[in-house]
């Protein structure tokens, strides 16, 4: 392991008890890399929406650093990207987010309902940035709170995954980010990720004086390792 990673560190797979940490990191870390609560206001919806499929589906494909009993990151995989959208689609909003609004699960606010506006609108002018699913059809999330970066914590859990997925022999992945996330594009290009597609983000402009760009990375997983 790193020198600057902590003694106590752990890396092990996803678990069913973890979701509460999952939840807790996603939203800490949603506004692109701090608190989510200026721009959304339900912690749980926000998980819902985004995360909720790699929970329920792909926990081994997932790994959590743990700091003394405590998640204190992770890296979320789905080895199918179209797989997830149409779960995400056809069962997770219809089945599982619907009810929740319709019975008033959730906390809906003027945040929730313009991040959900700028969202649609960054799609529709053409930020979707996916690269083939055929030459990489795996993607991923990974978060770390704000505390624990910079002790290698993010390469530990980059290096789990990328094993399991050459044992799995996937063939390529991808993953989103922005230009504001300096970090995360340190670590994906010291894995050897290769920028695929960056567009003009006209949701995080709303949110940041900065001019934002989203931007994609793949890794083809056939070469050979470094």
């Amino acid at each position: 392991m790193n020198a600057n990673i902590p003694e106590n560190v752990k890396i092990r797979k996803l678990r069913k008890e973890d979701k509460n940490s999952l939840i807790n990191i996603t939203f800490a870390t949603a506004f692109l890399g701090k608190s989510g609560f200026k721009i959304f206001d339900d912690p749980v919806l926000f998980f819902d929406l985004g995360y909720l499929y790699y929970f329920l589906f792909e926990r081994n494909n997932s790994f959590v650093a743990v700091i003394d009993e405590k998640v204190v990151g992770y890296i979320l995989c789905t080895r199918s990207v179209l797989k997830r959208n149409f779960t995400e689609i056809f069962y997770i909003i219809p089945f599982i987010v619907l009810p929740k609004l319709i019975f008033f699960r959730y906390s809906i606010g003027v945040k929730t309902l313009k991040y959900i506006y700028l969202f649609t609108i960054d799609s529709i002018f053409g930020n979707n940035l996916n690269a083939s699913f055929k030459e990489y059809p795996a993607a991923l999330h990974i978060n770390i709170i704000d505390k624990y970066r910079g002790k290698g914590l993010g390469s530990e859990l980059m290096k789990e995954l990328l094993e399991e997925l050459r044992e799995r022999k996937i063939k390529g992945l991808q993953l989103n980010t922005t230009s504001e996330n300096k970090a995360a594009i340190a670590l994906y290009r010291k894995f050897s990720f290769v920028e695929y597609k960056r567009r003009k983000s006209y949701m995080w402009e709303k949110f940041t004086s900065n001019k934002v760009n989203n931007i994609s990375f793949v890794l083809d997983l056939k070469e050979e390792k470094l």
